[in-house]
């Protein structure tokens, strides 16, 4: 049975521009790993190491991210593309969505090599809101596994 983590924060830039001073020179390495600079609010879900975080920015659409550190290298990888995936397990017609989110939500340890996030996406159509979940497993040196 695998251990299953929560922790997620939305974090909007004036949050974290407070954040970021207050912890100063001593800040931890998660907060270094997602950019300040950039306006957007994003849902960041932070990994029990804290030298791994998920997050995804939200606008039209979602833009999605997972980056960190492992055995003294940074790595950074695009996960958006789970979100095409969760919209076409729930349907087809793309052109009826009417909004979309997806959000990392839990973390799923597998080994030393790899680390397994989940990612949930929401969508509306006609009303009706529709949820998919996708468990994506990412390596470290070569990025994500896609299916």
């Amino acid at each position: 049975m695998s251990k299953i983590f929560y922790s997620l924060t939305l974090i909007t830039p004036p949050i974290l521009s407070v954040l970021i001073s207050s912890c100063g020179q001593n800040h931890t390495q998660s907060s270094e790993l997602i950019a300040a600079k950039d306006p957007r609010p994003k849902t960041v879900l932070n990994h029990p190491s804290e030298d791994i975080q998920a997050y995804c920015y939200h606008s039209d659409g979602s833009e999605c991210f997972i980056e960190g550190r492992y055995n003294g290298k940074s790595f950074k990888y695009d996960i958006t593309p789970v979100e095409g995936g969760n919209i076409g397990k729930i349907t087809n017609l793309f052109a009826e969505v009417e909004s979309v989110k997806t959000t990392p939500i839990k973390w799923l340890n597998i080994d030393d090599n790899r680390v397994q996030v989940v990612m949930q996406t929401q969508i509306y159509r006609k009303g009706q809101r529709y949820t998919s979940h996708e468990d994506l497993i990412v390596d470290y040196e070569s990025g994500p596994f896609w299916r």
